[in-house]
């Protein structure tokens, strides 16, 4: 990393700087992917074993090495907030021994479309 905050290396500090790890608890933060101890031991990891982290999350989320713009990095953060949420449902229904059905339906034209068991 230079002195302007670049990255000039897949083995440089993913931080986006919303760390909702230590702000919220969370194990996995929703701005760089880190688990919580990848964070804690960021500084007493190896370079390939920070470039490993970096290459798992370069798609999911918003690592600063992408250098997205702004409105990228809203859009994947919104994804991210989505997620969590349809997460905690998943959860909730699972805890609560909720019943829940669905329906499948196929096609693309509305008279094309045919109800799926």
């Amino acid at each position: 990393m230079n002195i302007f905050g670049d990255t000039t290396s897949l083995s440089d500090t993913p931080c986006m700087g919303i760390c909702s790890s230590s702000q919220f608890g969370d194990k996995r933060c929703r701005g760089c992917g880190r688990f919580d101890f990848e964070i804690r031991e960021w500084n007493g990891l190896d370079d390939q074993g920070k470039k490993e982290i970096n290459m798992r999350n370069w798609g999911d989320y918003p690592i600063k090495h992408r250098n997205l713009n702004e409105e990228d990095k809203t859009l994947l953060l919104e994804r991210i907030i989505l997620m969590r949420k349809l997460e905690q449902k998943e959860e909730e229904i699972h805890n609560n021994n909720l019943l829940v059905d669905f329906t499948v339906y196929e096609g693309d034209e509305t008279n094309e479309v045919k109800r799926i068991k």
